[in-house]
């Protein structure tokens, strides 16, 4: 399977949001799904659970199952985790058709490169970039600190810490880099982590 460009991930994006009539932010994931007629199921499932799309032949419709917000889980990693189910659902939509499913792992938590290509098409759906580059030029300053991340995150697109962060480094605002660590130590993006930096560069 063609692994997508940047580019292609970024056309797409905007070809289904004016379609839907959605170019503006937040961008509700929950909307996208019910004008695709797509059942979603929320449930507590498992601790290592986010979310699973399938395509149910008996009756020709697509569901979503997600694990809900709660003590673990943010509403923006909710919300990431349905962007990452829509990805599956507009990209790979014949591997579904054919039975193909399986639990996913979002956040940029995964090594498969069609489970990254969903994790870069659903930040690029929740946070499309000529739309993230405006509100991050509402700044005084134009470019953001952590904070201000912190707040564009939780008011502005409703998504977690590391996709908006992750996002910011992708938008050439800035030279930027993510730096992940737990007690000081670097993690790998594949890990939890309890810190979060921004590494500005020259």
């Amino acid at each position: 399977m063609a692994i997508r460009t940047e580019r292609e991930l970024d056309q797409e994006v905007h070809r289904i949001l004016r379609a839907l009539d959605m170019w503006r932010v937040p961008v509700d994931p929950f909307v996208i799904a019910r004008e695709e007629e797509i059942e979603l199921a929320p449930g507590e499932y498992g601790p290592k659970f986010d979310a699973r799309i399938e395509f149910l032949a008996p009756i020709q419709h697509f569901a979503i199952y997600y694990k809900q917000s709660g003590a673990d889980r943010t509403d923006g990693r909710v919300r990431f985790s349905l962007g990452h189910e829509l990805a599956h659902f507009y990209l790979h939509r014949d591997n579904l058709v054919r039975g193909q499913s399986h639990n996913s792992l979002a956040d940029f938590r995964a090594w498969n490169s069609v489970e990254q290509e969903a994790d870069e098409f659903a930040a690029r759906l929740l946070m499309p970039k000529e739309l993230f580059v405006e509100a991050v030029h509402r700044y005084r300053q134009r470019v953001c600190i952590l904070s201000e991340l912190c707040h564009l995150a939780e008011n502005v697109f409703h998504t977690s810490l590391t996709s908006t962060v992750r996002r910011y480094c992708q938008s050439d605002i800035e030279p930027a880099s993510m730096v992940i660590s737990q007690n000081g130590d670097v993690k790998s993006q594949s890990q939890r982590s309890r810190e979060l930096r921004i590494s500005r560069g020259v």
